[in-house]
């Protein structure tokens, strides 16, 4: 299980480290889980077909999120999927603005 691989450097080193690494995990075939944000690692299924997307569902009713807890195959399908989280959390108006 490899959970935010990347994090704390900037998101052009972070999407590589784990790009780097999904990619190597794939060639010597070590089944992996990535928990991870980097939209960038989406590609690879259509580059190893032993790599697979998956995203725990949500539902998105209006403004509102709500989480499903079922896993699916693909990429999460929800835009801005962020902004609509802080909206969620009561973020200030102003904030979610200059967000959008």
């Amino acid at each position: 299980i490899v959970d935010e691989l990347g994090r704390g450097t900037s998101n052009l080193e972070g999407a590589a480290i784990a790009c780097a690494i999904a990619e190597r995990l794939s060639a010597v075939g070590c089944t992996t889980f990535f928990a991870t944000h980097v939209v960038q690692l989406q590609c690879l299924p259509k580059v190893h077909q032993n790599i697979v997307n998956m995203h725990f569902t949500v539902k998105q009713e209006g403004d509102a999120l709500r989480c499903l807890y079922k896993l699916e195959s693909g990429s999460c399908s929800i835009n801005r999927y962020g902004i609509s989280l802080a909206r969620e959390m009561k973020f200030p108006e102003e904030v979610l603005v200059l967000a959008e």
